[in-house]
């Protein structure tokens, strides 16, 4: 099994189009990004988006999703217990 990375966000919209998502999450940092992505890139039953890890230490994440169109950064930390593990298949 393979495993997907997710982010817990603070708020998920409908966005702009109808396969769009505005997302909202907090960094480490206490900012709040927010931005559009879509659809099928978000678990909105339990409040989740898609991340990719590009590094990790022991309390902080630093995630991205090329698909995110943020306003602001589309790479940042968010702390560890907002990560999410989930196992697909190979």
């Amino acid at each position: 099994m393979a495993k997907e990375y997710w982010v817990k966000c603070d708020q998920i919209e409908p966005g702009m189009f109808p396969r769009e998502r505005s997302i909202y999450i907090t960094q480490k940092n206490g900012q709040v990004n927010s931005g559009f992505i879509f659809e099928r890139q978000v678990d909105e039953q339990n409040c989740l988006v898609r991340a990719y890890i590009v590094n990790e230490n022991e309390t902080d994440v630093l995630v991205e999703n090329p698909s995110w169109s943020m306003f602001g950064p589309n790479r940042f930390w968010v702390c560890t217990s907002q990560i999410v593990e989930k196992e697909v298949p190979d």
